[in-house]
């Protein structure tokens, strides 16, 4: 998604296309989305293998193997799948629909179940 919100904008600049440009028929919307939907998952994505590490790490040291190994498992999975759905939650003031607000709040407050479990 950034590639491709970066190649248009360069076409949008260099030809005169209007993507973004609102006062062109653009859509602004499109440049917020294309960057949160790359943006997003990356914070989930540098977040994930630290987590691997520590649940690697303290089993290790304590001599002991790690409770919960398939839930934690589970939570990383539900957290990956999760995250490609909250880019939204860092748009809530542009005008989206109220359902989609709703289900985006729902989605940003569920990720924190699979956050609990892995910690």
């Amino acid at each position: 998604p950034l590639i491709l919100a970066s190649i248009l904008l360069e076409i949008e600049r260099a030809f005169g296309f209007a993507f973004f440009e609102a006062s062109r028929g653009g859509d602004p919307l499109l440049w917020q989305h294309l960057f949160w939907l790359f943006g997003h998952p990356e914070v989930y994505i540098i977040f994930l293998p630290a987590a691997g590490v520590v649940s690697t790490l303290i089993p290790t040291f304590a001599r002991h193997p790690v409770v919960g190994y398939t839930w934690i498992v589970l939570a990383i999975i539900a957290m990956g799948f999760l995250s490609f759905g909250l880019w939204v939650h860092h748009m809530f003031a542009v005008g989206i629909p109220l359902l989609s607000l709703s289900f985006f709040s729902a989605a940003s407050m569920a990720v924190a179940i699979p956050t609990g479990i892995q910690i």
